[in-house]
């Protein structure tokens, strides 16, 4: 879980993933207020979780899975990707830019 890195407080699971669907990219903290900004890193860890999406797609087709299957496994797989995000979610003080 992403612990603010002005005031040292855990941020709870619920707390993260409701400030984690902001367009800005810093997230307030819910205990000091204080902007707090997603590491490189933990940017990186989270767009390989979203790959897994579009590489299911062809693994499907191969597979010839029916349409029950594929309605199973998205939104299973979405419940887990946003299960997981508060997990590898790191904070930092200051924005780090991907490149």
């Amino acid at each position: 879980m992403p612990t603010c890195k002005h005031c040292g407080t855990q941020w709870a699971w619920w707390q993260t993933v409701k400030r984690s669907f902001t367009i800005s990219p810093g997230l307030p903290c819910p205990h000091c207020e204080k902007e707090q900004f997603v590491t490189k890193r933990s940017k990186k860890k989270t767009a390989m979780i979203s790959f897994i999406f579009p590489i299911m797609i062809p693994i499907m087709s191969i597979i010839q899975a029916s349409i029950w299957t594929i309605l199973i496994v998205y939104p299973s797989m979405f419940i887990l990707a946003i299960s997981l995000y508060p997990f590898l979610m790191e904070l930092s003080n200051e924005e780090e830019f991907m490149f």
